[in-house]
């Protein structure tokens, strides 16, 4: 089995941390949407993880923010058209 990945799967570019907000940005696809779902319990089924942002991309890239006094973070982004 062979799998590609295409243009629609975000690359991470930048994550910036400013007290208790991260800020992710990545790589979008113009008319997607993007999800962003964090943790801070890596073992934590992916399932379980709680969306923390969502936005539809009008352009090539994206930020999201995730509000959180947690002192570790993981964080996952979901794109679907």
């Amino acid at each position: 089995m062979t799998y590609n990945a295409g243009p629609w799967c975000p690359a991470i570019t930048a994550v910036n941390c400013k007290q208790t907000t991260n800020t992710i940005s990545f790589t979008t696809v113009s008319g997607w949407t993007y999800t962003l779902l964090a943790t801070n319990k890596l073992t934590a089924p992916q399932s379980t993880w709680p969306v923390v942002g969502s936005s539809s991309s009008t352009g090539t890239s994206l930020s999201l923010k995730d509000v959180t006094t947690d002192g570790s973070r993981f964080y996952r982004i979901k794109a679907s058209y």
